[in-house]
C-alpha cells in the first residue's frame, strides 16, 4: 500500500504476542530507545486499558505507555510517537461470564476510547491516536462487517479471526489503513 502511494517504508517491528507494554519496556528497550525512529506505534494489550472492573490495568497502560514515548525521544527527539487504539473484542462481549457480557460492542469501544483519550491528553508528546477501534466500529455501524462472529450473517465481512479476538485478514486490512492514513 505504502509503495503504491510512493511513501516506502522501512518498518522494523518489535512484537511478542500477548505481551503488554510493561513486557517492551522491561524486554526490549535497548531496541526502542536508541532509535533512530521516524514514527513509532505503540500497541498495548487490547486488555490492559480497560477499567480494572473489566479486567483492565490502566495505571499500568498509562505508566509504561508514557515510559516507553520517554525512551524513544530520548534517542530520536523528533520522532512522531502514535498510540495504537485496539477493537472491541467479541470473546469479551458475546460469551456469557465475560467481562462485558450482555453489553453491546460499543460499551468496550467506549471504555478503550476513553482509555487511550486520556493518555493523549495527559502526554502530549505523544502524536496522535491512531483509531484502529473507531474504524473497526463503524466498519461494523455501516454494515460493512460482522457485529456479533458468533452469529454470522452472510455477506458482511468478518472482521475478526477464529478466536474472536485477533484481527482476520479483514481486520487486519483496516488496522493497516488507519494507521496509513
Amino acid at each position: 500500500m505504502a509503495d503504491q502511494a510512493g511513501r516506502p517504508y522501512d518498518v522494523p517491528i518489535e512484537l511478542v504476542n500477548g505481551a503488554s507494554l510493561v513486557y517492551h519496556y522491561t524486554n526490549a528497550l535497548a531496541v526502542v530507545q536508541p532509535g533512530p525512529w521516524d514514527q513509532v506505534v505503540l500497541q498495548e494489550s487490547s486488555t490492559q486499558p480497560l477499567l480494572v472492573a473489566r479486567t483492565g490495568q490502566p495505571a499500568s497502560f498509562l505508566t509504561y505507555a508514557t515510559r516507553l514515548e520517554q525512551a524513544v525521544h530520548t534517542g530520536s527527539h523528533a520522532a512522531r510517537v502514535y498510540l495504537f487504539q485496539t477493537w472491541p473484542r467479541a470473546d469479551m462481549t458475546y460469551p456469557a461470564g465475560q467481562p462485558y457480557s450482555g453489553l453491546p460492542l460499543d460499551t468496550m469501544m467506549r471504555d478503550l476510547r476513553r482509555a487511550y483519550a486520556y493518555l493523549a491528553a495527559q502526554n502530549s508528546c505523544f502524536a496522535a491516536v491512531a483509531p484502529v477501534g473507531d474504524a473497526w466500529l463503524r466498519a461494523i455501524q455501516a454494515g460493512v462487517a460482522q457485529r456479533n462472529p458468533y452469529n454470522p450473517s452472510p455477506g458482511p465481512l468478518n472482521l475478526w479471526g477464529p478466536d474472536h479476538f485477533h484481527a482476520s485478514k479483514w481486520g487486519s486490512c483496516l488496522a493497516a489503513c488507519v494507521l496509513f492514513a
